[in-house]
């Protein structure tokens, strides 16, 4: 099938950004797509694009009842997949959330953080991890490069959005600092008692290292323009 296929409907590059967004992100909204694809429509228009490629079978639609209070959560079809994503390399194909709120949440941040004037690319974990990427093995939620000083560097990107045994904090702890290629990463939380556990065993583990963690709370990350990271000694990394 060719865009010349397609019924009532020709694909612009932009809606081949918008399948390659919903590969990205695996959900998304009405109006976060409207925010990170269509803003030069009016939201109107935007969605009647998103039916027109929906009807075509190219991502699909459902209702939240459960949560968002019904809206309607957009994700990629594994025709639409096939069809205009597939390149033959892929080491897995992923187009559904299993954390829906997660994801979203994750959504906001990967908006608010490409919009950041340092911030050259942002790949989230699906990208990194359906193509092979020298940051696979790490498994983070993403992936931020940053220009500054006509230098670039790379760091991982985590965020948790609910409590979690320790162990599992151990082990992301441990996992960062056991890389020798990972010189810092960042750390969002939901709530100041998740960021304060993470830090706490950060500085029992590897007290005499230099501190390779940033945090940052989702609430003052998403408002403030500057976004503000601090590790355990308290140094700050504004991106």
């Amino acid at each position: 099938m060719t865009t010349t296929d397609l019924r009532g409907v020709y694909l612009t590059e932009k809606d081949l950004e918008f399948l390659r967004y919903l590969h990205a992100v695996k959900v998304s909204t009405y109006d976060r797509i409207h925010r990170d694809i269509y803003s030069g429509y009016k939201i109107t228009s935007a969605g009647n694009r998103i039916r027109k490629i929906h009807d075509n079978g190219l991502i699909e639609v459902t209702h939240g009842r459960l949560i968002l209070g019904g809206k309607r959560l957009v994700s990629l079809s594994q025709k639409g997949y096939n069809l205009y994503l597939r390149t033959g390399d892929e080491l897995r194909i992923e187009l559904k959330s299993d954390s829906i709120l997660h994801d979203l949440e994750l959504n906001d941040i990967r908006s608010s953080m490409i919009h950041c004037a340092d911030v050259v690319e942002y790949k989230t974990e699906n990208q990194i991890q359906t193509w092979n990427d020298d940051f696979r093995s790490i498994n983070s939620d993403a992936l931020v490069t940053i220009s500054r000083n006509g230098e670039a560097f790379q760091m991982p990107l985590e965020y948790e959005r609910s409590h979690k045994k320790a162990s599992r904090y151990n082990d992301l702890v441990h996992r960062y600092y056991g890389d020798d290629g990972i010189s810092a990463m960042l750390y969002i939380a939901k709530d100041y008692s998740i960021m304060n556990k993470v830090m706490d065993i950060e500085r029992k583990l590897y007290p005499w290292e230099h501190p390779k963690i940033f945090y940052c709370y989702i609430e003052d990350f998403l408002k403030d323009h500057h976004k503000r990271f601090q590790n355990f000694n308290g140094s700050s990394l504004i991106i």
